[in-house]
């Protein structure tokens, strides 16, 4: 049971570093679903963080939030757009 919980945290540990990377990168946290960052599955690892949202740690989410994950606009073609416009 420990090797898994520690195999799923060092998953989200180069999950978010993959995601950093991308974001410095391309100015934003939206890759597509089956991006691939080097030999990790950053699309697939980036959609089930938005789908988990409510069940994170709250340091998890602070986190990905402060990255710019879970902003308040949509993301469109790489672009934050306030919802009001």
């Amino acid at each position: 049971m420990e090797r898994l919980k520690d195999r799923r945290a060092e998953r989200w540990k180069n999950g978010f570093a993959a995601l950093s990377k991308f974001r410095a990168r391309e100015g934003h946290c939206c890759p597509s679903r089956y991006h691939v960052e080097g030999e990790f599955t950053l699309g697939a690892w980036v959609s089930t963080q938005r789908y988990l949202k409510d069940k994170l740690s709250a340091e998890r989410k602070r986190r990905l939030d402060k990255l710019g994950l879970f902003g308040t606009g949509e993301i469109i073609f790489g672009s934050e757009v306030s919802p009001t416009s």
